[in-house]
């Protein structure tokens, strides 16, 4: 999917290539549906599903406790809000 931003067209990431910035990270993936993707690397977990809205949600576990939690957003923030994920915490 293209965006049009001031000078130029800019492709936004796809949840596929998410998957891949992830497992070089470490992460291994435990589901991909398409409304529920979850990762766990050791210890921790990222799970990002979408809500009622349409919206999506991300959270962080460290072990069985929500560490970080963001609100809902749409699905290109979410997208990168899990790759914060992974590469910060």
């Amino acid at each position: 999917m293209k965006v049009k931003t001031k000078s130029r067209m800019r492709r936004l990431l796809s949840w596929d290539e998410v998957i891949k910035m992830m497992a070089i990270r470490g992460w291994n993936v435990v589901k991909n549906e398409p409304k529920k993707k979850e990762w766990t690397r050791g210890n921790e977990k990222v799970s990002v599903f979408r809500t009622f809205e349409g919206k999506w949600k991300a959270e962080f576990f460290y072990g069985k406790r929500l560490q970080d939690s963001t609100g809902a957003s749409d699905e290109f923030f979410a997208r990168v809000i899990v790759l914060e994920f992974a590469a910060l915490k």
